[in-house]
């Protein structure tokens, strides 16, 4: 299997690797509602730690890791120059208040709010991104479609994600070895002495036999489950699914009470409704 790919396909031996697929898409699931309902800091940098934590517990490979991390950093600074230079005063205006620090300009001033809503964005961006890393490494495909399943998703949609999940990696074996056998035979894809525009051209060519014999493939498998009766019930069971410890249980509690966060965070915000951004300085 290519180590690009980090979904793992079997269980791993950590605490949070070992917790029941629905256990993992439940806190996963209250972690984006909390982390995504505001740019309240009192929110995130809790958030934040916690998913740091849980990220640490399964002890990640960072090596493995490198290219996610470079390109989200690289992208999202590129996101916030955008933001800056096609509204400087955008903290300003949600926070409801100006306070001018420094200006490069007339029309480039840098003020506390618009730092402080782009230290509240970086921590949002930050706390989903370490969230989706610390799941990804931490569940299966099979777990994560009994996980989606306890939610009511169809299982005939769990089934599809599983099984394109489990097909990627057989993808990118293929593209590999097509890749070196072309290689052998004179193709040059040396990023030093080929163009972009020709990698991208020569890559298209191995990627789409690829994927259509991947089509061909999943065809047969969903003749031989169409063999025999998958889709005839209106309920599955999955065998992948281990019994539901201790810690599932605490695991689950700290979801609840996540979700529990969100809904009186958007209740109160029905009631009295809160800043855009939260701005203690004002």
């Amino acid at each position: 299997m290519d180590n690009r790919f980090i979904i793992p396909l079997i269980p791993g031996r950590e605490r949070l690797q070992r917790l029941t697929g629905a256990t993992k898409v439940r806190l996963f699931t209250a972690t984006l509602f909390v982390l995504m309902v505001s740019f309240d800091l009192r929110i995130l940098i809790p958030g934040l730690v916690l998913q740091c934590v849980l990220l640490a517990s399964i002890h990640p490979s960072l090596h493995k890791l490198r290219f996610i991390i470079v390109f989200i950093i690289i992208t999202n600074a590129i996101n916030i120059l955008l933001f800056f230079l096609a509204d400087p005063l955008i903290g300003s205006k949600l926070a409801g208040s100006t306070t001018v620090l420094f200006s490069l300009s007339s029309h480039f001033p840098f003020t506390g709010e618009t730092l402080w809503y782009f230290f509240a964005r970086l921590s949002k961006i930050a706390s989903v991104f370490v969230a989706s890393l610390w799941f990804a490494l931490s569940i299966t495909p099979s777990q994560l479609a009994s996980g989606l399943y306890s939610l009511k998703f169809p299982y005939k949609v769990c089934t599809m994600i599983s099984l394109g999940l489990r097909y990627i990696p057989d993808i990118l074996r293929d593209y590999e070895n097509t890749k070196a056998a072309m290689q052998m035979r004179g193709l040059e894809l040396d990023p030093k002495k080929t163009s972009l525009g020709a990698r991208l051209k020569q890559t298209t060519l191995i990627l789409f036999p690829l994927v259509i014999i991947t089509f061909e493939k999943v065809g047969v498998i969903a003749n031989a489950m169409e063999l025999r009766g998958y889709g005839q019930g209106k309920k599955r069971s999955y065998y992948c699914e281990p019994e539901t410890t201790r810690d599932d249980i605490v695991v689950q509690i700290l979801a609840a009470a996540l979700f529990l966060v969100f809904a009186v965070y958007i209740v109160t915000g029905w009631i009295s409704p809160h800043p855009d951004l939260w701005y203690p300085f004002r």
